[in-house]
């Protein structure tokens, strides 16, 4: 689960294009019979009322949707055992919707919860294969660009907000190194080559003011420009930066470089091989991703094949169009023929260019 995008935010967005919006958590109403009443209005209150309790749990749920109470300072719970919640919670209420719905009197897009919870249920048995960390993904920048990108400032009071959650960066951290460590014992690491990565953007995120002596640090320079554009005085001004300086060297540096210290450890041991296959069943988290990324029931073979046979076609018509053009050799030659022939390119002068 990664920080900006949690399970239970990700819910969200799902039922959110039911017609109502998401939720994680057992809805309290005890299941009835399917009656003989509308069921796709009675299953939009199902949403909304399983919505408005999954939200209750996400402050960042909230903030995606512009929601702000008394949640706008918090970060959500990154636990691994927040996790496990999550997805007992979408069991029970698949096992709800199922007793209280009839399946066949539910039109396609109301069905979409049924289809992607049974997909989220079959994922999470290899919940732990996720890389808490790697090139692309990971705390080191997604609570950055959720404060940048996310967390509005149309007030001082947000703006108290927004340090609340610097100050929450190291306990959030910890939660995600904590994750990142328990996976590496269980030998689910990421290749070497994507340790560097990590690092570096870890680096970068506490290099500069009020780190050190250079230009303002990302985090810096959105709270300054944020603050500058509030109607409040300059001296209020003053003391919310100083606030945000201070949270950012004592919960943000330090959060930053105990995980630079973890993925610097892990980088000594682990391996270069690239592959799922390496883990426990890789070949069954494998063959659940594909599921769950194409919807299909295909196996990983028959989807394998499935791409080389028009290949297979295409490079068949290559081979006929070589033999007209009178190319001698193999596909490989004809296809550096195509590249290194003069007369398939336009000339370099102006003419030329023109043409281009």
């Amino acid at each position: 689960m990664r920080p900006t995008k949690t399970a239970i935010s990700g819910l969200a967005i799902a039922l959110a294009y039911m017609g109502s919006s998401a939720t994680a958590q057992t809805i309290g109403t005890a299941p009835t019979p399917a009656a003989e009443v509308d069921q796709n209005a009675a299953i939009i209150a199902f949403f909304e009322e399983y919505d408005a309790q999954l939200l209750a749990l996400s402050p960042l749920s909230k903030s995606y949707r512009g929601i702000k109470d008394s949640d706008y300072g918090r970060w959500d719970d990154f636990t691994a055992a927040a996790q496990t919640r999550a997805n007992d919670a979408e069991r029970s209420a698949l096992k709800e919707m199922r007793a209280r719905f009839d399946p066949a009197k539910l039109s396609p897009e109301n069905r979409l919860f049924e289809n992607r919870a049974e997909r989220n249920e079959a994922a999470f048995k290899y919940n732990d294969y996720g890389y808490a960390f790697d090139q692309m993904n990971g705390a080191q920048s997604e609570l950055l660009a959720f404060l940048i990108n996310i967390h509005r400032v149309d007030n001082k009071s947000d703006a108290r907000d927004y340090v609340s959650r610097l100050c929450g960066i190291g306990p959030s951290m910890n939660q995600a190194i904590a994750r990142a460590k328990a996976r590496a014992a269980q030998g689910i690491m990421p290749p070497k080559w994507v340790y560097p990565y990590v690092i570096n953007d870890a680096r970068n995120v506490i290099t500069g003011a009020p780190f050190d002596d250079g230009p303002d640090a990302p985090w810096f320079a959105d709270f300054k420009d944020k603050v500058g554009k509030l109607n409040i005085s300059q001296i209020e001004k003053d003391l919310l930066v100083a606030d945000a300086a201070q949270a950012l060297n004592a919960s943000v540096k330090p959060a930053y470089e105990a995980l630079i210290s973890e993925m610097t450890a892990q980088e000594k041991v682990a391996g270069t091989d690239d592959g799922v296959w390496r883990f426990k069943d890789g070949a069954g988290y494998y063959a659940e991703r594909l599921a769950n990324y194409t919807t299909t029931n295909m196996t990983p073979d028959q989807i394998h094949n499935l791409g080389l046979a028009p290949v297979a076609r295409i490079h068949k018509e290559m081979g006929v169009v070589q033999k007209k053009m009178g190319v001698k050799g193999d596909l490989p030659a004809f296809f550096k023929y195509m590249r290194m022939e003069p007369k398939f390119y336009a000339p370099e002068t102006a003419e030329g260019r023109a043409c281009t």
